[in-house]
């Protein structure tokens, strides 16, 4: 603040009004790099989202505490606006007409803040859909494996179950190595080489 009141415009005079027209402005501009930051960090969030193994708890709370941040954030910037407001319309009586369009100028640097700060909020609620869509995914591909790998054991353990019989004309008709060989796991190996075939044309895997 002294080093911008000592850097004054020479068209402002040293009053009251361009010392609050110091104090108004270095504020306001001390935003910009907050809000350049915290975009950038909620841009590398939902960039490391999409990479394998990112996608946890740490992930989750980091997005909430961003939403916490920016909510803050957004808290400290509103009321800047609504001063800035009530010192334009010059309710105080404190400034002169050449002091006016300077305070206009730190108005529009306060609402491109808000801005900013909407739009790394919509930011923040896109990363936490991206990451609870990702999840859903990832929850649905693990549970599609396993319903093959379950699908693939299900005729298996049937014609297994269905030989381990011990009726008679099983245990008279189907002996020896060969009829081992083609009726247990010849069966087998066509029914899980069906089943594959299956997946494939249906692009499960």
């Amino acid at each position: 603040i002294v080093r911008r009141w000592e850097h004054q415009p020479e068209s402002l005079e040293r009053n009251s009004g361009a010392l609050l027209y110091a104090i108004l402005d270095t504020l306001v501009d001390g935003y910009w790099p907050a809000a350049e930051t915290l975009e950038e960090r909620v841009g590398d969030l939902e960039t490391s989202l999409f990479e394998e193994g990112v996608r946890t708890r740490a992930a989750l709370i980091e997005i909430f505490d961003m939403k916490k941040t920016i909510h803050h954030f957004r808290r400290a910037v509103l009321p800047m606006r609504e001063i800035l407001i009530a010192v334009q319309r010059n309710d105080l009586g404190i400034l002169q007409a050449p002091e006016l369009p300077y305070f206009r100028d730190i108005y529009d640097h306060a609402t491109r803040v808000n801005e900013e700060i909407d739009s790394a909020r919509d930011l923040v609620n896109s990363a936490l859909e991206i990451h609870l869509g990702l999840t859903a995914n990832q929850q649905n591909e693990v549970s599609k494996q396993l319903t093959i790998i379950a699908t693939i054991f299900l005729p298996l353990t049937y014609l297994t179950g269905f030989f381990g019989q011990n009726f008679g004309w099983l245990v008279n008709d189907i002996t020896g190595r060969r009829a081992f060989v083609i009726y247990g796991l010849g069966l087998e190996l066509l029914a899980l080489v069906l089943l594959l075939a299956y997946f494939k044309r249906k692009r499960w895997f």
